[in-house]
């Protein structure tokens, strides 16, 4: 079960990055390159917190931090302009989905 990491007021700076475990195979001889997918993909986050923790507050998060290391985290991202709208109410369509793409039905239009 992932480990929630509380946000902390003040944060200095937030840089999401793409951990992508994929590559590029090159044919042999100049033949045509082809991309070769892994799973595994996720996205990472550098977080510069502001430096007023306590010396307990700051073990409480370490600690959180290294058991997020093993069970993965969550962490409530800044996102700035970011406006969902009205999503619908979306749902599976169907229980014969596979692959990476699914059907819905429900969701607003556009």
């Amino acid at each position: 079960m992932a480990i929630l990491l509380p946000h902390l007021p003040g944060i200095r700076s937030a840089e999401p990055e793409l951990m992508d475990f994929g590559n590029v195979l090159q044919g042999p001889q100049g033949g045509a390159a082809q991309r070769l997918n892994r799973i595994g993909d996720r996205f990472a986050i550098s977080v510069e917190l502001p430096p007023a923790l306590s010396a307990t507050h700051g073990r409480i998060y370490v600690a959180r931090l290294l058991k997020a290391r093993r069970e993965g985290a969550l962490y409530p991202f800044p996102q700035p302009g970011l406006e969902i709208g009205a999503p619908g109410l979306p749902v599976v369509d169907g229980n014969d989905q596979a692959g990476s793409v699914l059907k819905v039905r429900g969701a607003t239009p556009h």
